[in-house]
Parts: structure tokens; sequence; C-alpha cells
């Protein structure tokens, strides 16, 4: 199609079809492919910041739809993100996912896994001091 029939912006497919888009259709930012459909899109539909893939797909995304922080990955999938979506900290993974990050999302502290999985911990999430492992595991802890 030439403009979207609720935005009146140019496009080059509806907006729900998952095909090629110019435009967003609330926005007007510019995207690759439609927003339901998982493949390239060029900004987020709610924030017009950057995205390189869909929002809760698990691929490759430029910026988190909350914060506007740098993502590397979707929030759910447990894969490699640049920032959490609340605090904007470095992470390495996803803070459910029991794999490695940098940062746990509240307390901004340092840590090598995550807060649930029982694994190497750099620090506890709440006081922020050194931790072999995680505090509910029993393993192995530098400090209490």
């Amino acid at each position: 199609m030439g403009c979207d029939r609720y935005s009146g912006i140019w496009v080059l497919r509806r907006a729900v079809t998952g095909t090629q888009m110019n435009c967003d259709r609330y926005l007007g930012t510019k995207m690759g492919c439609d927003r339901y459909s998982g493949t390239q899109m060029g900004c987020d539909r709610y924030s017009g910041t950057q995205m390189n893939c869909y929002r809760y797909s698990g691929t490759q995304m430029g910026y988190d739809r909350y914060s506007g922080t740098q993502m590397d990955c979707d929030r759910y999938s447990g894969t490699q993100m640049g920032c959490d979506r609340y605090s904007g900290t470095q992470m390495g993974c996803d803070r459910y996912s029991g794999i490695w990050v940098l940062r746990w999302a509240v307390t901004d502290t340092q840590m090598d896994c995550d807060r649930y999985s029982g694994t190497q911990m750099g620090c506890d999430r709440y006081s922020g001091t050194q931790r072999g492992c995680d505090r509910y595991s029993g393993a192995q802890m530098g400090c209490d």
C-alpha cells in the first residue's frame, strides 16, 4: 500500500501482515518489517527507539521498549542483553534465566550469575558484599 490506513503515513505493506513496512502505523517511525512478525524492524512501535528485531522473539534488539537502553536480545529470552529493562544497568544475560550476568536488575551490584540459579555470583543482590554463590543455594560464598 502507498499509505497506512490509520496514520496516512507511507508504508509498503499493512502493519499486521508481517510484510515489509517503511513506517510504523502509530508513530510513523522507520520500520523494516511488521511489529508482529519478529523480522527486522527499524524502530519500536511504542518508544520509537532503534530495534533490530522483534521485541518478544528473543532475537537481536537495539533498545529495550520501556527504558530505551541498549539490549542485544529480548528481555524474556535469557539470551545476551546489553542492559536490564528496568535499571538500565549492564547485564550479560536475562535476570531470570540463570545465565551469566554482570549486574542484577535492582541493586546494580556486580553478579556473575543469576540470583535464582545458585551459580557463581560476584555480589549479593541486597548487601552488595562479595559472595561466591547464591544466597539460597548454600554453595560457596565469600561473605554473608
